[in-house]
């Protein structure tokens, strides 16, 4: 896959693009270690052929997100009595050494997003015509609480949603 989003000069040493520094929950009973938001405008198609256990959770009304949180957690899943605010629990992984993942989502308000200029990088063997059937991106960086974000949203070109 990197193969096709990077050309052989531009090509990162692995699939690792960064990595996240802060991954101890100290003291802490639990850490917001990531974001992950979904604008209303989120495909929703399901997929027919997967897992019976699978949670599928559902686009937020338009023009609102579903956020989902992750959370590292020195807390056994029974010591979780609820998560953040309007939130409702999706899982909990044990994390090998000790400690969990806890998964919440929540609809929230959309994030304004800055508008960004520049050129766009479509796929190897991608043209800008097809722009039109490949209108997705997915940003990601780092909030002030040291938290990581990601942010899958449609491509808007001059002002016009794709």
């Amino acid at each position: 896959m990197k193969e096709k989003l990077f050309d052989a000069a531009s090509l990162p040493p692995s699939r690792f693009l960064g990595q996240w520094d802060r991954v101890q929950t100290g003291s802490l009973p639990a850490l917001l270690a990531c974001r992950v938001i979904f604008p209303w405008s989120a495909p929703g198609a399901v997929a027919r052929d997967v897992p019976a256990d699978t949670i599928w959770v559902p686009t937020a009304p338009e023009p609102l997100a579903t956020e989902m949180l992750v959370f590292l957690s020195n807390l056994e899943p029974a010591e979780v009595i609820s998560g953040p605010k309007k939130s409702s629990t999706l899982g909990t992984l044990p994390l090998e050494g000790g400690g969990h993942i806890h998964i919440f989502q929540r609809v929230v308000e959309l994030p304004t997003l800055p508008s960004l200029h520049g050129s766009p990088k479509f796929f190897k063997g991608i043209s800008k015509e097809q722009l039109m059937e490949a209108n997705r991106l997915v940003m990601w960086g780092e909030q002030p609480d040291g938290s990581i974000f990601f942010l899958e949203s449609r491509v808007e070109a001059d002002g016009a949603a794709t």
